[in-house]
């Protein structure tokens, strides 16, 4: 299965491919033909329309004489004004060959870019039906709750998840964690072939913010916290659900509905955390056990109950699903003979790693444990606030790395120790990510909460020159395995 078309298309005349951009400038012919839509100097090949966006560090109007030399037909580009816009396209026009070229100049190269990725796909906007999910953490957990859900009620659908894509429950990699809108539109356009009447899609706040959304119009937008840049995505739903509290969603637009979870208890669910609790549900109050700890999880719960009943789909069948609840890389769960709760989850930030673990907390028998890692050729300055997070919040920390890259485990693992003097937890540094999961399983008692944080379900590990196979729930099972048979050496066992 295909999930990712290529940015090669069948011919686009260029008039119609700017439509809706209100321009502040045009200058050159209409009728040119466009081959390929690129944000990126290093995508274009001839007949390519370049849209040229300001970055953080690189301006990519600098990169508008290379894209003219590399064949682009058309430049759409950033302008403040209509006298700047055309000073710029004198200044390129002077250097290029080619008089056929065509200058546009906008007030927002970005919400440009969505706009043209939508005109140069041509997707009906409800093919497939888009379920959006935005806020400033949790919004992957969310999103692969709602796309479990659909697959557990025999409804393909597609799942943006960061990198990994998935239609059903087939799954292939993308190129981008934070996909532009062009790529939004060809994955979708790959869902729709697939035949996903539905599709789940996860953005960061500053993915709104960049207008990677713009060009959306989904059935239903799921917040799971404030989000100032998701008003025009909010606009543009059908209605847009937000929690008030982990026990209360409201949803308001074409709908207007709440939602209330009452009498919450922390319980055992088949030897696992979790939490019961009362809502109703097509009128009549029930009784729900959901196999997954943290108040955030009931939220999540609530959010997907509400959507089902206001999308018209049916929810009881899914409640035997929720009591057995376990998302791959979002709070799943290990099976173990330790009596102990082993969780493998994608947080890599400071924030998502706090809510994690002080959600975790009051479900913890006996001591919180967290393997936390940060990723290479990134700012010191977040992991230091990762590394922080998990002294102060857990009982055991041990910090590691995630995708060394370039960089080395060496050098993040110091960035990660830097601020962690005198917190609560006792910290260890161990740089190898497997070596970090094997300390933990090896300090693990009765009663234990391990959280093996980062990685989620990530099936590789980054170096410098190469990416090898790799995955956290493996190596656990390998190092409880290994426990489990008495296998450590006399080094192993003896714990730093």
């Amino acid at each position: 299965m295909i999930f990712m078309r290529s940015h090669h298309q069948d011919h686009r005349d260029l008039a119609p491919l700017l439509a809706g951009l209100e321009p502040l400038l045009i200058e050159g012919p209409l009728s040119a033909s466009v081959r390929r839509l690129a944000y990126d100097s290093r995508q274009i090949l001839a007949a390519s329309l370049f849209v040229a966006i300001p970055g953080e560090r690189l301006d990519g109007r600098s990169f508008v004489p290379e894209a003219i030399r590399e064949g682009a037909v058309a430049i759409v580009y950033q302008a403040e004004d209509r006298e700047s816009a055309r000073r710029l396209a004198v200044a390129w026009r002077e250097n290029a060959a080619a008089d056929s070229l065509t200058f546009v100049a906008v007030a927002d190269a970005r919400r440009a870019l969505a706009r043209l990725a939508v005109n140069f796909y041509g997707r009906p906007p409800d093919e497939p039906r888009l379920w959006v999910v935005s806020g400033p953490t949790g919004t992957r957990t969310l999103a692969a709750l709602l796309h479990g859900a659909l697959c557990q009620l025999g409804i393909r659908a597609g799942l943006v998840d960061g990198m990994r894509l998935y239609v059903g429950r087939e799954m292939r990699y993308a190129t981008r964690n934070h996909p532009e809108a062009p790529e939004i539109e060809a994955i979708l356009c790959a869902f729709r072939e697939a035949a996903a009447g539905r599709a789940v899609l996860s953005f960061a706040p500053g993915d709104l913010e960049h207008a990677r959304a713009a060009g959306l119009v989904p059935e239903a937008t799921l917040l799971t916290g404030p989000v100032a840049a998701a008003a025009e995505l909010g606009a543009a739903s059908g209605w847009v659900q937000t929690p008030v509290s982990h026990t209360e969603i409201r949803a308001t637009g074409r709908w207007n509905s709440v939602l209330r979870a009452t009498d919450l208890c922390r319980t055992r669910v088949d030897g696992r955390a979790g939490t019961s609790f009362a809502c109703t549900i097509n009128g009549h109050m029930r009784r729900l056990e959901l196999g997954v700890p943290t108040g955030f999880m009931v939220s999540n719960c609530l959010q997907l109950l509400q959507l089902l009943n206001l999308a018209g789909l049916p929810c009881e069948p899914l409640l035997p699903w929720l009591r057995t609840l376990t998302l791959p890389g979002h709070l799943e769960t290990v099976p173990n003979r330790l009596d102990a709760d082993l969780y493998v989850d994608h947080a890599w930030t400071a924030a998502e790693l706090e809510t994690l673990l002080l959600e975790l907390r009051p479900h913890c028998r006996g001591r919180l444990i967290v393997v936390a890692g940060a990723g290479g050729d990134r700012s010191a300055r977040p992991r230091r606030a990762l590394g922080q997070a998990a002294a102060r919040l857990a009982d055991i920390a041990v910090l590691t790395s995630s995708n060394p890259r370039s960089e080395g485990a060496d050098a993040i693992v110091r960035d990660l120790l830097d601020l962690t003097d005198g917190e609560r937890a006792r910290v260890y540094g161990i740089p190898d990510r497997v070596e970090a999961i094997g300390l933990a399983v090896r300090l693990l008692e009765p009663g234990d909460l391990l959280l093996l944080a980062g990685k989620g379900a990530e099936s590789f590990r980054m170096h410098a020159t190469a990416i090898e196979a790799y995955s956290d729930r493996a190596v656990l099972e390998a190092a409880l395995a290994r426990r489990g048979a008495g296998a450590e050496t006399n080094e192993e066992r003896e714990l730093p």
